[in-house]
């Protein structure tokens, strides 16, 4: 049997995303912030999960980099995987949460 290594992640995301790379090579990689409330001895915390997200398509690389600017929502579903920077998500489909202002960045 072979091991499953498949995420969900949603959130806002934090910061401009950026592009690297030319032709078939180009990647995009954007920060995904995931804010969780719970209750805690009667206080409200907040516990905020940050995690990089790496589209290795060039097409989708592009879509992103039209598409996703800071505190609009996405949910990105792909799977795990690590770098010499660390351990990101590798974006194999992204949604967005539909813009409310006509598409215009505020």
């Amino acid at each position: 049997m072979s091991d499953l290594n498949s995420i969900l992640f949603e959130g806002a995301v934090a910061g401009e995303p950026v592009i690297a790379g030319q032709g078939k090579e180009k990647h995009c990689s954007f920060i995904l912030a995931n804010r969780r409330y719970r209750r805690e001895g009667g206080e409200s915390k907040i516990r905020t999960t940050r995690m990089r997200i790496v589209a290795h398509d060039a097409k989708m690389a592009e879509l992103i980099v039209r598409c996703a600017y800071a505190g609009r929502m996405a949910r990105v579903v792909g799977c795990t995987a690590e770098d010499e920077a660390g351990i990101y998500i590798a974006a194999e489909h992204i949604e967005y949460k539909p813009e409310l202002n006509g598409g215009k960045k505020e």
